[in-house]
């Protein structure tokens, strides 16, 4: 069990920062920097792009560490982005508007989901490996 929740808080660390490495590599190696008011269209659009593949990636690797159940460390990865969205909201350090911020933080629970749901497929459960 202690090993368990071990493994469990690891997949959300090593999935978590992984994703976060990805973003940055997206949006500040690759960009320079990402901002709403500033950042022309196309790049915005590839720099979202590119950030929700971080989140797919950063979910499956979550996912695979952690084994089955594949969605919980994906589920409280989901909840440390809305609890960083949310603080970065009231706290106003955001300087884009609110709708395009929510809209990012729904492109990462979204991509975090799905990259869980991709290990789940890849993944054969006991009754497939079963012979007919």
């Amino acid at each position: 069990m202690i090993k368990r929740i071990g493994m469990f808080l690891l997949a959300i660390v090593i999935g978590y920062f992984t994703m976060i490495l990805l973003i940055f590599v997206a949006q500040d190696l690759i960009f320079g920097g990402v901002s709403f008011y500033k950042t022309p269209l196309p790049q915005l659009l590839m720099a979202g792009a590119l950030t929700t593949t971080a989140a797919i990636v950063g979910g499956a690797v979550a996912a695979w560490s952690f084994g089955k159940p594949f969605f919980p460390p994906a589920l409280a990865i989901c909840g440390l982005v809305v609890l960083e969205t949310t603080y970065m909201i009231l706290a106003q350090r955001l300087e884009g508007p609110v709708w395009f911020d929510v809209a990012a933080s729904g492109s990462l629970l979204f991509g975090i989901l799905l990259g869980a749901f991709f290990i789940r497929l890849r993944k054969p459960t006991p009754a497939a490996n079963a012979s007919v």
